[in-house]
């Protein structure tokens, strides 16, 4: 599987987990051998590592958001800057180009019309921040995943602070400036609505 597919598959496992449902169990189905969307071991890195950083990796997109919490971001937006932000922040190497131009190919896939530069707004700034020296003291702390495929003790610890993501809710006088995209109707339906 190349990198692009096990991102988008850690991308899918990481909405699901936005509903309530419990990661480690997605993980597990996903890296069984027939699972709809398979998770190879660098996408189980990935939510691995995100699972284990959950607060610190939400904390940096917030502080991107200006005045907005991650609560209000549509699970889209929100489950790809996650991925990405774990990755660069935790992962291994220094590919934030990588990691930046894949989230908005994502956001472009699955999200609506504006969501992709959002995604990259936010990410272009964490990426601008860290190649500053402002990463995080913890950012070598990488949880990888392990060689037999057992969770990381940490896994479970750090997945009981991060609550689903509720609905999000518009202001009425919302700026571009000051706000993010937020979920809408499916495209399909809105190019449909406008004809």
């Amino acid at each position: 599987m190349n990198r692009r597919t096990a991102r988008q598959n850690a991308f899918i496992a990481l909405f699901s987990f936005s509903f309530g449902e419990d990661l480690e169990e997605i993980i597990t189905v996903a890296c069984e051998a027939d699972a709809e969307t398979p998770l190879d071991d660098f996408g189980a890195g990935l939510l691995r590592t995100y699972a284990a950083h959950a607060i610190q990796v939400d904390e940096r997109i917030e502080s991107k958001l200006k005045g907005w919490k991650v609560e209000r971001l549509s699970r889209v937006s929100l489950a790809i800057l996650r991925l990405a932000v774990a990755e660069m922040t935790f992962g291994d190497g220094d590919m934030d180009s990588v990691s930046i131009n894949e989230a908005v190919e994502l956001a472009k896939k699955y999200g609506d019309e504006g969501d992709y530069q959002f995604v990259n707004g936010v990410l272009g700034s964490l990426s601008r921040e860290k190649s500053a020296g402002d990463a995080p003291a913890d950012a070598a702390n990488v949880v990888l995943p392990a060689e037999d495929g057992a969770v990381p003790a940490e896994l479970p610890q750090a997945l009981e602070t991060v609550a689903p993501v509720e609905e999000p809710v518009l202001p009425e006088a919302a700026t571009p400036e000051t706000t993010a995209p937020t979920e809408t109707a499916p495209k399909e339906k809105q190019k449909n609505e406008s004809k």
